[in-house]
């Protein structure tokens, strides 16, 4: 998120600045220097990759509008920057003799969880960043009203599939629909930023109750549970953000062709 917010010239000084953080929390792990290096590595790696690919292909600054950029940052930024990078994280677990598994397990294991941080967490933060705060300001009080029913009602959903079930079992695999339709009204009402909230609080939501053993991802072993939950939250918000992206291309195209016929000859 922060290279595609900033020049190239300055992406070296926010790879440093990542890398306290990195090892701040790699060291509540007992995880060995050598491979808490290596790590903070592969990351910078998947993140150059993510962000130079799509810089390469947009040709400007990075923007969350139209079908166009939203596909470019799928593909490049989630998809692209994940894969390739992972082989590099397996390559330095097996390196370090840390945790199990085989090299096709560990990157497999690596790939989805890049793959959904990349999905979860950088829209959110690009969008914000680039938000036109004067414009929310002068949102009516019905628009707001209507935001916060959403939140709620998203929270509420989102409690009540991944978290009241303490056990997993009684969890019908028909409740994993009830948070959708809080996250198409986020999307079509509220556009990207909306969508991309609300991914992020869905996403937040379900991982906490995983790992606390709740909800419909904590039945099987935790590589299962995690997979699963990956997966799901992965397509989920890949068709959401697909889904915005068309409905603004939509959007756009009708204020322009309004434009153009109110100001011709002929509309006259």
């Amino acid at each position: 998120a922060a290279l595609l917010l900033s020049p190239p010239r300055l992406w070296w000084f926010f790879l440093a600045c990542a890398l306290p953080a990195h090892l701040a929390v790699q060291l509540q792990g007992d995880i060995p220097l050598g491979l808490m290096m290596c790590w903070a590595v592969s990351n910078a790696t998947e993140a150059l990759i993510g962000a130079g690919l799509i810089r390469l292909v947009i040709g400007a600054q990075f923007r969350f509008v139209g079908l166009v950029n939203v596909a470019t940052f799928l593909v490049c930024g989630v998809f692209l920057g994940p894969f390739l990078s992972s082989f590099l994280d397996a390559a330095f677990v097996r390196m370090n003799n840390w945790g199990e598994g085989s090299y096709g397990e560990i990157w497999r294991i690596r790939f989805f969880s890049n793959m959904l941080a990349s999905l979860a967490v950088a829209p959110m933060i690009v969008m914000w960043a680039q938000a036109d705060y004067g414009k929310l300001r002068r949102t009516t009080w019905k628009r707001w009203l209507e935001a916060a029913l959403l939140s709620v009602g998203l929270l509420l959903a989102g409690y009540a599939v991944f978290v009241r079930d303490r056990t997993g079992l009684r969890t019908d695999p028909a409740f994993l629909y009830i948070p959708l339709p809080f996250l198409l009204w986020a999307g079509v009402r509220f556009g990207g930023m909306g969508a991309v909230t609300a991914v992020f609080a869905t996403s937040l939501i379900s991982i906490w109750g995983a790992a606390h053993g709740s909800g419909p991802f904590s039945t099987q072993s935790p590589e299962a549970n995690a997979l699963s939950l990956q997966i799901f939250l992965t397509g989920s918000s890949v068709l959401l953000l697909l889904l915005t992206a068309v409905t603004t291309d939509r959007e756009q195209a009708q204020e322009r062709f309004a434009k153009a016929f109110h100001s011709s000859p002929d509309a006259m």
